[in-house]
C-alpha cells in the first residue's frame, strides 16, 4: 500500500497539510494497481462545519466497466474438462509418454540443448518451449485419462426435510447469525435478539411441517379413488424420504419367533394351586366376596393409586 498524497491529482508534488495546517495525518492509501484509476485527488480547504481541525479529502476513482455474457460463462462451465489424474492408470500414462510416436519429446530436448548453448536466451523463446512441453504432457494425459462433461443442471444435494421451505431456511439463517453475534458479544440485547430469532425459527418450522402434512393428506384423499397410480406415487415418495439401507434393530424372523413362543400352549405347564376350596367357603369369606362395595371403599382405593390424578375423586 502507498500514500497517494503528493503523488496524484492537484496535490501532486505539493503535499498539502491536512490537520491544523501543521501535519499530514489524513491520507489516501492505494495499491500499485489503483493509481491509474484515480482521476481526481485534492485536499479541500478547511471547513469548521465538517471537522474541528481536519481537512476533507476529495477523490474520484473511475474504473473500466467489464461486460460479460452469462450464457458464455455457462457454456464454458458446461464444456469438457480434463481428468487430472487416476492412480490406477499411472503405468499406462508412463507408457504413452515413452512411446512418443511423433518424437515431440526428443525435439523438445534438442531445443533445450540448443538454448543452453546459446548466449542471451530471450524470454519469448523460453516461454514457447515451456508451452510446448505443457501441451505435450496435456495431450498424453488426455489420451490416457480422457475428458468429462459436468452436469448442466445438477442440483446440490440437501439433507433438509421435504417441508423445509425458503422461509425455514431464512429463519434458520437469522437464528444462526443471532447466535453467533451473541457468542462474540454477550449482552442483554444480543441474548434477547437470539431468543426471538430462535422462537421465530421454531414457529416457522412448525407452520411448514403442518402445511406439508395437510397438503399430503389432501392429495391422498383426492387421489385415493380417482387416480390410484398417483396415490401410490405419493405414498412411495413419502417412504423414499426415509433413510435407506438402515437395518431394523429387530428382524422379522426374531419378531415372529417371539410371538410364536409367547402363544405356544405347553401341556406340561402346571396351573397354580388354589389355597382355598371355592366350593366350601366360610360365611365370613362368602359375605366379604359377595357384599356391597361402598363409596368410601372406592374412594380409599382410588386415592391409594400411584397414577396421575385425572379427576377430582372427592366430587
Amino acid at each position: 500500500m502507498y500514500i497517494a498524497n503528493s503523488r496524484v491529482g492537484n496535490d501532486k508534488g505539493i503535499g498539502k497539510k491536512t490537520c491544523n495546517d501543521t501535519s499530514v495525518i489524513d491520507y489516501l492509501l492505494l495499491s500499485s494497481n489503483l493509481f491509474p484509476v484515480v482521476k481526481e485527488f485534492d485536499i479541500m480547504e478547511f471547513d469548521p462545519l465538517v471537522s474541528d481541525v481536519h481537512c476533507q479529502l476529495h477523490v474520484v476513482i473511475q474504473a473500466p466497466v467489464i461486460l460479460y455474457n452469462s450464457n458464455d460463462e455457462l457454456s464454458q462451465f458446461c464444456s469438457e474438462k480434463y481428468v487430472k489424474w487416476r492412480k490406477e492408470k499411472c503405468s499406462e500414462f508412463l507408457d504413452n509418454v515413452k512411446s512418443d510416436h511423433d518424437c515431440q519429446l526428443e525435439q523438445l530436448l534438442l531445443e533445450l540443448d540448443n538454448l543452453e548453448v546459446q548466449q542471451g536466451i530471450h524470454q519469448n523463446e523460453m516461454n514457447k518451449v515451456v508451452e510446448r512441453i505443457s501441451n505435450f504432457f496435456q495431450s498424453v494425459a488426455t489420451k490416457t485419462f480422457g475428458k468429462y462433461k459436468p452436469f448442466k443442471n445438477r442440483k446440490p444435494k440437501s439433507d433438509n426435510k421435504p417441508w423445509f421451505n425458503k422461509q425455514c431456511f431464512d429463519s434458520r439463517k437469522k437464528f444462526h447469525k443471532a447466535r453467533k453475534r451473541y457468542s462474540f458479544i454477550k449482552n442483554a440485547d444480543n441474548r434477547k435478539h437470539m431468543k426471538n430469532a430462535s422462537k421465530s425459527y421454531k414457529i416457522e418450522i412448525s407452520k411448514a411441517n403442518e402445511l406439508y402434512q395437510r397438503n399430503i393428506g389432501n392429495k391422498l384423499r383426492q387421489t385415493k379413488k380417482s387416480d390410484s397410480k398417483k396415490f401410490w406415487n405419493i405414498l412411495n415418495s413419502i417412504g423414499s424420504n426415509k433413510k435407506k439401507g438402515v437395518d431394523p434393530e429387530i428382524s422379522i424372523e426374531a419378531l415372529y419367533d417371539y410371538f410364536k413362543d409367547m402363544n405356544r400352549c405347553d401341556s406340561n405347564t402346571e396351573e397354580p394351586e388354589v389355597n382355598f376350596d371355592v366350593h366350601n367357603l366360610s360365611d365370613e369369606l362368602y359375605n366379604l366376596l359377595n357384599g356391597t362395595v361402598t363409596e368410601d371403599e372406592i374412594l380409599k382405593s382410588v386415592k391409594n393409586l400411584k397414577t396421575i390424578k385425572l379427576v377430582d375423586v372427592t366430587k
